[in-house]
């Protein structure tokens, strides 16, 4: 069993400007009564080292959560017993909303690195919900830019069969999500492994390798350790879409 994170007080963090549930901590674009109606959620922040887990498959769904800090990976145990890496996560962004309805979690999540996780109990928001239409309004539109964020996670999968195709795509969609939360996309720290990219991916680490190695070596990026720069983009987006269907 995982050691059990630390709750802390909630301090204000630079990311939580771009925080997909910032505005139920923060509500300032809700009216005072709805404000008030928030003040009754109480906010937790854990602390979860390297490989803990912030939840596993089958626990109860207890809170709706966000990434503060750090960064996460999203996995499902096949019946075989093989393990199938469904996403990777990181400040700013929800972490397994999908089993919101099932009112359990539908997949592992744990920790790529030591990061905070912004927890808002669901019992205590489900009370607001139901007394403030502003909130109610906020949590159907959340819901649905969820449901578009996850299907644009797919995206360097759908339609590119050869291996260079989706590494690149992969590298490509990293950018857009650092662009989309204000931070330097073209500094990327890949706290995710080779093996854990080619699981997502559907490729061989040793694929993955010799691609990051093709990559750098044709001037597309440059990688320090697990710093990732991107140095060409437009030639990176050509490789990305060199047969893909809209292409």
């Amino acid at each position: 069993m995982s050691a059990i994170p630390s709750t802390k007080e909630v301090p204000h963090y630079a990311v939580c400007a771009r925080c997909r549930i910032a505005e139920l901590c923060q509500p300032v674009r809700l009216g005072l009564d709805a404000r008030a109606a928030l003040e009754r959620v109480i906010r937790r922040r854990r602390t979860l080292k390297r490989g803990e887990y912030l939840f596993r498959t089958g626990d109860p769904y207890h809170a709706v959560s966000a990434l503060c800090s750090g960064s996460a990976k999203s996995s499902v145990t096949r019946d075989d017993g093989s393990v199938q890496v469904l996403s990777f996560h990181f400040a700013g962004e929800l972490v397994g909303l999908c089993g919101l309805g099932a009112q359990q979690h539908l997949c592992d999540a744990v920790a790529l690195e030591t990061s905070d996780v912004c927890e808002i109990p669901l019992g205590r928001l489900f009370e607001v919900v139901e007394q403030s239409p502003a909130v109610r309004q906020f949590m159907y539109r959340l819901f649905g830019e969820e449901l578009e964020h996850q299907h644009q996670l797919m995206q360097p999968l759908v339609g590119r069969t050869a291996a260079a195709e989706r590494l690149a795509a992969y590298l490509l969609s990293l950018v857009q999500r650092y662009e989309s939360r204000g931070l330097p996309a073209r500094e990327i720290y890949l706290s995710m492994s080779r093996h854990d990219i080619g699981n997502y991916l559907g490729l061989a680490k040793e694929t993955v390798s010799r691609l990051f190695s093709r990559f750098e070596d044709d001037g597309l990026i440059s990688v320090r350790a697990r710093r990732l720069r991107v140095n060409d983009v437009a030639r990176l987006t050509a490789l990305a879409d060199s047969s893909h269907p809209n292409a």
